[in-house]
């Protein structure tokens, strides 16, 4: 006959401290180096350059800026609402990730006066991006102005704008044409 236990202890004990609920929360490093190594990458350190300059572990670095990422994302999604962006400026940036041949793509939209970036997607060049990046665009404006959205010549742009603003904005394009990276003629088009 098996003998029942009297006392029940959890698996997982939960803790409670003054991080709990913030990005620092369980961290083994101090909070100073945490944003040291968020604020290294945003200056254009790859992981392993922080890594070595920290003297912490590469794995380290990576779940750290993972976290961060998920808490700017967090911070983004409640706080950004109602914006009045009366100029919004639309780009799309390539980037690499791992060998040459893997590109992915930034999509960002900034506010011209304030220069926030209300809204960001990192994925494909595709229809779908460009369409969820205006329709979470919109969703943050309150539209009480008409913004002026500019943009380059990307094909999707023209018809998402449309689709997810409709009238409610003024649509500009401004394409650049380069020669031995230099830019030798700018077109502005309605």
């Amino acid at each position: 006959m098996e003998k029942a236990s009297s006392l029940c202890v959890p698996d997982v004990w939960e803790t409670f401290s003054s991080t709990t609920g913030t990005p620092y929360y369980r961290l083994q490093h101090g909070r100073a180096t945490f944003d040291r190594v968020a604020c290294l990458s945003v200056e254009g350190l790859n992981k392993s350059a922080i890594a070595r300059v920290k003297r912490i572990a590469w794995n380290t670095v990576h779940r750290w800026l993972e976290r961060a990422a998920r808490w700017c994302r967090r911070f983004n999604n409640r706080k950004i609402k109602n914006l009045s962006g009366t100029e919004l400026q639309v780009d799309e940036i390539r980037t690499i990730i791992g060998s040459k041949q893997q590109s992915i793509w930034v999509f960002v939209v900034i506010d011209v006066w304030s220069r926030l970036w209300p809204s960001i997607i990192v994925d494909k060049r595709s229809y779908q991006n460009t369409l969820a990046l205006f329709r979470d665009v919109s969703r943050r404006m309150s539209l009480e102005t008409i913004p002026l959205i500019t943009t380059d010549g990307f094909k999707f742009y023209e018809r998402v704008i449309g689709r997810a603003f409709g009238p409610a904005c003024v649509y500009g394009r401004v394409i650049k044409t380069r020669r031995n990276d230099r830019v030798v003629r700018v077109e502005r088009q309605p």
